[in-house]
């Protein structure tokens, strides 16, 4: 796929919602999607889409002035301010808001039962024919066998 191909109209509008900070879910759905969270994290990971991503948030940054540095610079103002008013909690979080800012931590990512059994299933399916043990269903509520039932194929 050509990354300097345009986007679709509805890969742009998601592109540009996302580059502009909109909720992925938002943004996925207002782009003309079924709201669903797995797959507007996953649109979002497409070469083309992360590259218009991050073109748009470029030039929003040129736009306005904002850079990496300047960001930094101006939490550390505040990180200091916080300092010299004895508010060290406000100062914590200016210190972890350069650390984000500078690539040195990364957003917790949540995973649920839900989104595993999905990507067992999805993957269930991309090996049919393939000599292995079934996939068991681990959604609450499920009637899954009981552990001692799954032996090993002799």
């Amino acid at each position: 796929m050509e990354i300097d191909a345009p986007l679709k109209p509805k890969l742009e509008m998601f592109a540009q919602m996302v580059a502009n900070g909109g909720d992925l879910v938002e943004a996925y759905a207002e782009a003309g999607y079924s709201p669903n969270r797995q797959n507007a994290h996953r649109m979002t990971k497409r070469d083309d889409v992360k590259a218009r991503i991050t073109e748009i948030q470029a030039r929003n940054a040129v736009r306005i002035g904002v850079s990496r540095e300047t960001i930094s610079r101006e939490l550390e103002d505040a990180r200091l301010l916080a300092l010299s008013l004895d508010q060290p909690a406000a100062a914590v979080s200016a210190s972890m808001g350069k650390a984000k800012v500078n690539g040195l931590l990364t957003e917790k990512v949540e995973h649920t039962v839900t989104a595993l059994t999905d990507l067992l299933k999805e993957i269930d399916g991309q090996t049919r024919g393939i000599d292995a043990p079934p996939i068991i269903d681990v959604t609450p509520g499920s009637s899954a066998p009981p552990a001692a039932s799954l032996k090993p194929p002799a």
